[in-house]
């Protein structure tokens, strides 16, 4: 069966959005992906999850956040990793979490007879919780106790980013303090991302 029922809503829908959020000042990346300077090294990131269903329905569920590049080329340095311009974010939510309702949503359309009112309500949201939530963590104070009080991002990428924002706002012992707590956890694990993460441990004590 072809793809062109499933493919057609989202490139419709997904230009509008693409219209939108480059007159609010963001950037077209790969894979759906915007990014918006909201500081001298941070970047606004807006990464837009979507489904298509084969009835014509799209599904649009927004992951908004921060991308702080000191933050992440350090990690992507200690780990080995290659370094990205613009993947992954610092830190981020589902959009839906961040508004006063706080639980997941999607926007539901219709391609196009719906395309116009949904991607203006969730551009809408974006403009009234998303920048803000990236404006308020661009501070690497405000991105530190963020990521240590959890609810926002990836717990698997979090215990990386938690020692380096320590680590640059100048508090290396209570990065090295908070890596401890993390090896602590792992106990005798000796899966891949257990070494991994020991590799890391062990880079981040002797920078």
């Amino acid at each position: 069966m072809s793809l062109a029922p499933l493919l057609e809503p989202a490139v419709l829908a997904l230009s509008l959005a693409k219209e939108k959020l480059t007159a609010l000042g963001f950037k077209k990346r790969s894979a759906e992906i915007y990014t918006r300077p909201v500081g001298a090294d941070a970047l606004a990131w807006i990464g837009m999850n979507r489904k298509a269903y084969r009835d014509g329905t799209l599904d649009i569920h927004p992951v908004v956040g921060v991308r702080h590049q000191e933050v992440e080329r350090l990690v992507a340095e200690l780990t080995g990793a290659p370094a990205h311009a613009y993947v992954p974010p610092t830190l981020s939510s589902q959009l839906g979490y961040l508004a006063p309702a706080g639980r997941f949503k999607s926007w539901t359309m219709r391609v196009p007879s719906d395309c116009e009112p949904e991607i203006g309500s969730m551009l809408g949201e974006i403009e009234a919780y998303g920048v803000p939530f990236a404006e308020a963590h661009a501070p690497l104070a405000a991105l530190c106790q963020a990521l240590r009080a959890g609810g926002h991002g990836v717990h698997d990428q979090t215990i990386y980013r938690v020692p380096v924002v320590h680590l640059l706002l100048g508090e290396k012992d209570d990065g090295r303090r908070y890596i401890d707590e993390q090896l602590a956890e792992l106990g005798v694990r000796s899966d891949p991302a257990a070494e991994y993460y020991r590799a890391f441990a062990a880079a981040f004590s002797a920078r």
